[in-house]
């Protein structure tokens, strides 16, 4: 190649090397980044607020505003988010935004200082047909500063007690009673108005006089408000008179959907009608409607309100599939809604379930509507919601269903006998430890105290005919007897032994053996004699005197509700202030004796009687309105001397000749029995593990 050749190559080639030297980078694209920021300000100042906690809904991160009360939320994924600001001395507030791909979107919040706030645990006060005495409370909703409030009332038949007060951090009980006397049959509203100086609320108080003459039509509630998410609510028609009310249902609009239009109702069986809405295909607004009750005993109408939200999506209807000891299957309605994205089921162990429950799963198929939830515990009940979601991420919460898993069964087994005696009271708190109390045949009190591995017979002071027995801990204990003159003699446990507790002479007690006592706590002590109710306050003893002859059992729920009754089945209610008449438990002749009184809850209680003659045995349950005798499912008398209800779905009763009857949440049945000794009471610290007691010294154990 010549020298000229080799020239040229080397002027292209360095050329070429210069041209692509020279030539500029590419320009590298920016990251795009998706954020949230604003500042939060005082509202009425507009300074800015440092220390405010920033969070969204669906959750992002949470962050807190800066000295200046500025704040970033990074790394956003595009879509709808609700933005909260809350700091300590201001109410919470939030702003809605929607955020695109890459882009920052402003979110400034304005916070406004707390002030009093009253507050009512209330809307309505139902007294139905027996209730003389309820209570409500009174808060400041904020806690900070004085509330100062007065009640005013409208009807003549409501009494408010006190009417005036002051409320800073504390709870104020208010006791609200009615007086039937001075009204006719019928049903009757009122209002009560509670007026301050950090605002006004207002509580519906209804009441019912019964009529003894004639059908009289009550529905309840008065009115219903279903609001934007719920989808479903029941009203219950009573006939609170005599004879039969045969009624139909009118709706005043199409998206208002009654489960059933007809029936009939007797005083012994209300009925109840679940009352649906329908959203679908309806406008952004709110509705009214209303749903008649017609009847050959008067005419009830009651008011519904719902509203269709922007964005909104029809919530579901839920409803129990099936259940075993491990599982529950739940179902519900499924959504038709174009912009549906989710269902996601949410479980509690406790009513009032909310977004913040334990979440399940997250369903987004549409068409799928079923969901069975395992690994429970038996015996044990569980609470769910179904939300449903829509693409914005808005959703609405089901109707609440509650359900109760099946009981893994046990067996009852004769644990122990001490011959010649009669045990009457029971008591414990762990399988390790149990204790039971009763008599001998001259009438020496005997004890007995189970430490897991076997019964042995306690020493302790002089005492007869010891009836009942109540623990609050390991170390601490009470049981009651006399002295054999009718003198009451309460027993104290520290843990070492049991000592005589100090009961003044100045009290005289007479009057039937004392069955059950109440024990809240060492300072709050109650029992019954006579027609005197007794209570130790932790200082001193003291007595009501209330109609009746001869306590049988005094039950609390808790320190403002408790159920006192007698052996002749009236029924006594204590409201934190002083004890009104109940609804007493039906034929209460001189000739039969009630044998115990079971509280389940302020609304449900539960009894059993029997006569001289030996068949003449009945148990009855009360359900808020009404007394109903109880039998086994093949419809045999229920020979019942002890009851006690773990849950709606599970309960027992020991009574005459060893009998045992098991209930499961609709029928009564007798179980095997290992004994043909009366049995007089049954405890059990859950499902699957009890004790029962009775004559001939019997223990017997559930396991």
């Amino acid at each position: 190649m010549s020298f000229k050749n080799i020239t040229s190559i080397f002027l292209v080639v360095a050329i070429s090397t210069l041209f692509f030297s020279c030539k500029a980078k590419p320009t590298e694209t920016p990251a795009l980044e998706t954020k949230i920021t604003g500042k939060v300000l005082d509202k009425v100042s507009n300074s800015a607020l440092s220390g405010a906690v920033i969070s969204t809904n669906p959750t992002t991160s949470s962050v807190t505003t800066d000295a200046n009360g500025n704040y970033t939320i990074a790394d956003v994924p595009a879509g709808q988010f609700t933005v909260t600001a809350s700091k300590d001395g201001y109410g919470s507030a939030f702003v809605t935004v929607s955020v695109a791909e890459g882009k920052t979107v402003n979110a400034d919040i304005q916070l406004e200082t707390l002030k009093p706030q009253l507050a009512v645990s209330t809307e309505v006060v139902d007294f139905d047909i027996a209730d003389n005495y309820k209570t409500f409370t009174i808060t400041n909703k904020n806690k900070i500063g004085t509330v100062t409030w007065q009640i005013s009332k409208d009807q003549p038949w409501i009494m408010v007690s006190p009417s005036s007060g002051t409320v800073t951090t504390e709870t104020k009980i208010i006791s609200l009673s009615v007086n039937r006397d001075s009204v006719f049959f019928g049903n009757y509203s009122g209002t009560i108005t509670i007026s301050s100086d950090a605002g006004i609320k207002t509580i519906s108080i209804l009441m019912t006089k019964v009529n003894p003459n004639a059908p009289q039509l009550t529905v309840s509630p008065p009115q219903l408000d279903f609001s934007s998410s719920q989808s479903s609510s029941a009203i219950t028609i009573k006939n609170t008179g005599t004879g039969t009310i045969n009624w139909t249902v009118t709706k005043s609009e199409p998206w208002i959907l009654p489960s059933i239009t007809s029936g009939s109702t007797t005083n012994l069986s209300p009925s109840s009608i679940t009352l649906s809405v329908d959203r679908n295909g309806l406008a952004i607004n709110n509705y009214s409607g209303t749903v008649t009750i017609n009847s050959n005993a008067g005419n009830q109408t009651v008011p519904i309100k719902m509203e269709v939200a922007a964005g909104s999506i029809p919530a579901p209807i839920l409803q129990f599939v099936s259940k075993t000891q491990t599982s529950i299957t739940i179902g519900w309605t499924k959504s038709t809604s174009t912009s549906f994205a989710s269902y996601k089921i949410y479980r509690s162990a406790v009513g009032g379930v909310t977004e913040s429950a334990t979440l399940l799963t997250t369903i987004t198929n549409a068409n799928t509507n079923t969901y069975t939830d395992i690994g429970l515990n038996s015996a044990t009940t569980y609470y769910y919601k179904v939300y449903i979601y829509n693409t914005a991420n808005l959703g609405s919460g089901s109707n609440e269903i509650n359900v109760t898993t099946d009981v893994k069964l046990g067996t009852w087994v004769l644990q122990k006998q001490f011959s010649g005696v009669k045990l009457t009271g029971l008591a414990s708190i762990s399988d390790n430890d149990a204790w039971t109390v009763g008599y001998d045949g001259s009438g020496d009190g005997k004890m007995y105290h189970w430490d897991g591995s076997d019964w042995i017979e306690q020493t302790i002071p002089s005492i007869k005919y010891l009836s009942d027995i109540k623990l609050l801990s390991l170390n601490d204990g009470y049981t009651i007897g006399e002295n054999g003159e009718g003198k009451i003699v309460l027993l104290r446990y520290n843990g070492i032994s049991w000592n005589k507790m100090a009961f003044p002479d100045s009290i005289n007690i007479t009057g039937a053996d004392i069955k059950r006592m109440a024990i809240l706590s060492e300072n709050n002590i109650w029992f019954g004699k006579g027609n005197r109710m007794y209570h130790y306050d932790g200082i001193k003893w003291s007595f009501s005197t209330l109609s009746s002859d001869d306590f049988l059992s005094v039950n609390f729920i808790n320190a403002n509700t408790g159920f006192a009754f007698s052996y002749k089945g009236i029924v006594f209610k204590w409201n934190g202030i002083g004890w009104g008449v109940g609804s007493n438990a039906p034929y209460h002749p001189y000739d039969r004796s009630y044998y115990d009184f079971e509280v389940q809850s302020e609304n449900r209680y539960w009894t059993s009687y029997r006569g001289y003659d030996p068949n003449d045995y009945h148990t009855f349950t009360y359900d808020g309105t009404k007394w109903t005798e109880v039998k086994t499912k093949d419809s045999q008398l229920i020979k019942g001397n002890s009851i006690v209800l773990i849950n709606e779905s599970l309960g027992w009763i020991v009574g005459e000749l060893g009998y045992i009857y098991r209930f499961d949440g609709e029928n009564w049945s007798t179980v095997d029995i290992p004994s043909s000794s009366v049995l007089n009471r049954v405890i059990m610290l859950n499902a699957n593990s009890g004790w029962a007691v009775g004559n001939d010294g019997v223990i017997l154990r559930y396991k």
